[in-house]
Parts: structure tokens; sequence; C-alpha cells
């Protein structure tokens, strides 16, 4: 049986029934790093971070590959927040972001700095990201918004 058809067809199912789809695709086929991460995933969305963690790390383990690779360690990384595991998630977070500047890494990267105490930082760390971009008026207003952000985040830095 097609694998990603199996995946696709358990996501229609009712919240209520989602654990028990994924936890049988897990045991019927537990050696596909897809479907440990699938699992993960489920478990995840219902507020069992500490029951997902394993999971991704077992995915990651067998080889989990392409944009699936890079939101397991997102995911695992954004349970690991939520679990408490800070510094884990913020070394996970930070390596995502700093290869990819992938825009949700960020996000996830700047709410685990916040939970550090380091808003400041993490608010720096977004501005830069979208003032790196070219979109809408960033052009025409770049250097003004590039002296106020330098400014905040300088005066920031010098603090800490």
């Amino acid at each position: 049986m097609d694998i990603e058809k199996l995946i696709e067809e358990g996501y229609k199912k009712p919240d209520e029934e989602l654990e028990d789809y994924f936890k049988k695709l897990y045991q019927e086929f537990g050696d596909n790093p897809r479907v440990i991460y699938e699992y993960a995933n489920v478990l995840d969305y219902l507020g069992k971070e500490k029951e997902a963690i394993p999971l991704y790390r077992e995915a990651l383990r067998k080889g989990i590959t392409g944009k699936y690779h890079d939101m397991c360690l997102i995911q695992l990384a954004s349970s690991l927040r939520l679990v408490g595991e800070l510094d884990e998630s913020y070394e996970i977070l930070s390596d995502i972001y700093n290869k990819s500047k992938e825009p949700s890494s960020l996000l996830f990267l700047s709410l685990t700095m916040f939970n550090l105490g380091r808003a400041s930082e993490a608010f720096c760390l977004m501005f830069k990201h979208i003032l790196g971009r070219n979109e809408g008026f960033l052009g025409e207003y770049r250097r003004a918004l590039t002296q106020y952000i330098d400014g905040i985040c300088v005066d920031n830095s010098q603090r800490a």
C-alpha cells in the first residue's frame, strides 16, 4: 500500500480518531521514518508533546529526508520548548534558521528566545530577517528602517 495515501487518509479522520489511526500505522510500518514522523505530528497536535519527542528523534535516527527532515527538527524543537527543554530547542532551531533562513524556523526560534528571556534579541532577529527581504515598500523605506532597527538592536545588545 502507498504510505502517502495512507497518511493522507489518516488526516481526513476526525480528531478523536487520529491517534488510533496513526498508532496502527506506526505499528504496521514502524520502520518508515515518514510514518514515525506523522505519528509524532499527530501526538504533538493533540497536546502530547512528551510522547511525540521520542518519535521525532526516532524518525530522525531512521533517516527522514527532504522537507520532512527539517519539519521534524522544527517540531521536535517546538515540543522541547513546550516541555521546558529550552536550551536544546534553541540549539536545534538556531541551526536550522542559520542554514536555511526558513521563516517558520525563525518564528519558532523567536518563541524559544522569548522563553529564554531574550525577547529583544528575538525581535531584532525578526526585524533583520524582514528587512533582508525585498517586498512591499521595503526598498523605499530600507534606509530609515535600517537606522531605526540598528539603533534598537545595538542599544539592546549593549544592555545584555
